[in-house]
């Protein structure tokens, strides 16, 4: 038998079994009663044949077997966006009543003032207005019966209600907790009104609280105290991770939005069109969308207005994605520029809605550009106010000249943002502007590096950055690589000389990766691998061979793991903070080479007992090459050519004076080459006198003296100057 009785009767029966109820006239607070009940699980009011209220007990008799356990509750209306739309301004209406109650007899004329629109019945498809409000059954309670009726949330709107305000309450205490003996108090600073549980349609704080699922709000005892927070669950480096990426996606979907937002429940429809994938929580370590989006403040906010949730932008990403719309609109115009008073116009055309000013704080289109002066530029003309784009610089430079300096940092792992502006222009003799590579801040410039770099506040204001992990051992493959010959090692011995030269052995799968090959791809801007099979190299960078040393940098990097001084670029070497004298290599003076080479080979013998030939050759000593001495030119022509060639007599038939003539010239010639070779300095070959004594010789057995008559005519008359001494 179906138990149930009269809703008339239930004061009475209720005063028989324990005690009367506690009446509060109407208006001066208190809860429905009728309403109270429903809170009670498993039990429901409803209307019988004859029109009288009675109190069922729902769970007496079992479900039918092909009954969903959700058909027991009241079931939204899936599939009309009318109605959905409806629920969602009667929630927000009786939100804004005393006790969330209003008489049915007033709703038209409180709807009609609320939203500045009237309530059509025909609109939803109904000819009455009670078979529009009990379209609604999972939001709206209709209480009592003719023409007292009352209207007011169902339990399950206003838990639901609650669970958000809490939410809400609980994310402004830094802590993410609150006593219960504090709530009042907080709740009065959150909502600046005091609390009232009667406003959620019950009589006390743990029945509500009772009715929330514990995955989202738990109760804990902490000195005797009894806490309310929000439930924590220690995510993985992978999911936080993949939430880094998510935020991405998230900005890539937004700036495809008008205005750069969009409806809270089209968010996975859209990140499924958009994507062709579906987003799923649990691959991020949430199990509320909501909270997904709450991981992501910096690049996403979310609005409330009234029931409904509007993500948006934050002002920062705004500003960078209307910057990427006018760079995208000036590269399609022609000379890359557009008029000012065009700028409007053209921008509807092109995007298919209006650029809102107000969205970015401001009121007219030029102080638009002053908050885009890192991309665009205004420029006066003989026909007005001119909009161009700024030339960049190259973004892919400066990016490997900062991860230079951040590797070359041998201090703390980390240094201010402000430090490292500073090493920059100091190394650089030139000004960082980040406006110049389209950012406006350094730190802006940074974040756009997130696989090369890390920017967080050490507990204070300042801004600090450092490398990532990966690019931390980035680093120590620089710092190896530049104590091998031509900054390059082959990949097998690779492993063996990373763990001797840091201690520890390398495992790729600490840094995401399955395989060495793998490890040094992530790491482009450093290294390369050139070559095929069992001959392939590492190649350090062009970019990374660079050194620099400063009082404020520890030069670090231009000492080896033995504490020898390396070469840079140019063959010279880099004074360390030991070294009290210049050692300069001196390119000149081989005896410099030598001497300098022997003492730092020295240096190593005594700082380390393992024999040379089993470390790493220095970087010191000079790479082999080979090239002749230097030669001293004069200036004398080896072959002399005559304009107009001489008759045959006058070459072939020679008298014994001009012969003997001939010998003295050559032997005075020879003299004087002698005294200036004698004369050089630094000179460093051997004497010539083999080569006097051969060419006295070559001038006595000349052809001219043993052919007189020899009549062959010559294309060129060889003189006999003497040739330059080595």
């Amino acid at each position: 038998m179906e138990a149930f009785f009269s809703f008339q009767s239930f004061p009475d029966c209720y005063m028989s079994e324990f005690s009367d109820l506690e009446m509060v006239p109407e208006g001066q607070g208190g809860v429905p009663l009728e309403h109270l009940i429903t809170c009670v699980p498993g039990v429901n009011i409803a209307t019988a044949q004859n029109g009288i209220k009675v109190i069922k007990w729902i769970h007496n008799k079992p479900p039918p077997p092909t009954t969903d356990p959700w058909l027991l509750r009241s079931k939204s209306p899936v599939g009309n966006p009318q109605l959905i739309q409806f629920s969602r301004e009667v929630i927000d209406l009786l939100k804004s009543q005393p006790s969330c109650v209003i008489p049915v007899s007033k709703f038209i004329p409180t709807y009609h003032h609320h939203f500045a629109k009237q309530c059509r019945v025909s609109d939803y498809g109904y000819s009455k207005l009670m078979e529009l409000l009990e379209a609604v059954p999972h939001v709206l309670q209709i209480l009592g019966m003719g023409s007292k009726r009352l209207l007011t949330l169902t339990h399950r709107a206003q838990v639901k209600r609650f669970t958000q305000d809490l939410l809400k309450l609980l994310k402004s205490q830094a802590s993410k907790q609150v006593i219960v003996r504090e709530f009042l108090q907080a709740y009065h600073w959150c909502f600046s009104k005091d609390w009232d549980v009667t406003e959620y349609g019950v009589c006390e704080l743990a029945d509500i609280i009772s009715e929330i699922p514990d995955t989202t709000i738990c109760l804990s005892q902490q000195d005797n105290e009894m806490v309310i927070c929000i439930p924590k669950r220690e995510r993985t480096q992978e999911e936080i991770e993949r939430t880094k990426q998510f935020s991405k996606e998230v900005v890539d979907l937004l700036r495809h939005q008008p205005h750069f937002r969009m409806p809270f429940n089209k968010f996975i429809p859209s990140y499924h069109h958009h994507f062709g994938r579906q987003c799923k929580l649990a691959y991020y370590g949430f199990t509320k969308l909501l909270e997904l989006f709450e991981a992501i403040p910096d690049v996403l906010l979310v609005l409330e207005c009234g029931e409904e949730k509007i993500l948006t932008l934050t002002d920062v990403e705004q500003v960078k994605a209307v910057a990427a719309q006018f760079v995208k609109l000036l590269r399609s115009q022609k000379d890359n520029c557009l008029m000012m008073t065009d700028l409007l116009t053209e921008y509807s055309k092109t995007f298919g809605y209006t650029l809102r000013l107000h969205d970015y704080d401001v009121s007219s289109v030029p102080a638009l550009m002053q908050k885009l002066c890192h991309v665009v530029k205004v420029v006066d003309t003989e026909s007005g106010k001119q909009i161009q784009l700024i030339n960049k610089k190259s973004l892919r430079t400066l990016t490997a000249q900062l991860l230079v300096l951040l590797m070359s940092w041998d201090g703390t792992s980390f240094l201010s943002v402000e430090q490292l502006k500073q090493h920059y222009e100091t190394i650089h003799s030139t000004s960082l502007n980040p406006c110049e590579y389209g950012f406006m801040t350094l730190t802006e410039l940074l974040k756009s590096l997130p696989y090369l770099v890390e920017v967080f506040t050490n507990g204070a204001a300042e801004e600090y950055v450092k490398l990532t992990n990966l690019y931390m051992f980035a680093k120590n493959v620089r710092s190896l690589l530049h104590t091998y010959h031509y900054q390059q090692i082959f990949l097998h011995e690779f492993p063996v000389a990373y763990s001797k030269y840091t201690g520890e052995v390398l495992q790729p799968k600490a840094y995401g990766c399955n395989s060495l090959e793998e490890l040094l791809g992530a790491i482009p801007q450093v290294v390369w691998i050139k070559g095929h099979g069992h001959k392939r190299i590492v190649v350090l960078k062009n970019d990374m061979k660079t050194r620099f040393s400063s009082p404020s940098f520890p030069p670090a990097d231009h000492v080896d793991d033995h504490g020898n001084q390396l070469a840079d670029n140019n063959g010279h070497i880099m004074e360390t903070p030991r070294s009290a004298s210049s050692m300069e290599l001196s390119l000149g003076t081989p005896s410099n080479v030598s001497n300098q080479t022997e003492q730092e080979l020295l240096c190593l013998t005594n700082t380390s007992p393992v024999d040379l030939l089993c470390e790493p050759v220095p970087s010191c000593l000079p790479s082999p090459q080979l090239r002749p001495d230097p030669v001293v030119l004069e200036s004398a022509d080896l072959i002399q050519f005559e304009e107009r060639p001489a008759p045959l007599s006058e070459i072939m038939i020679l008298t014994e004076e001009e012969k003997q003539g001939i010998v003295t010239t050559a032997q005075e010639k020879l003299t004087s080459g002698s005294v200036i070779s004698n004369t050089t300095e630094n000179a460093s070959v051997p004497p010539c006198q083999s080569s006097e004594t051969q060419l006295n010789k070559e001038a006595m057995d000349s052809p001219a003296k043993k052919q007189h008559k020899n009549k062959v005519k010559l294309a060129a008359n060889f003189s006999l100057a003497p040739v330059t001494k080595l």
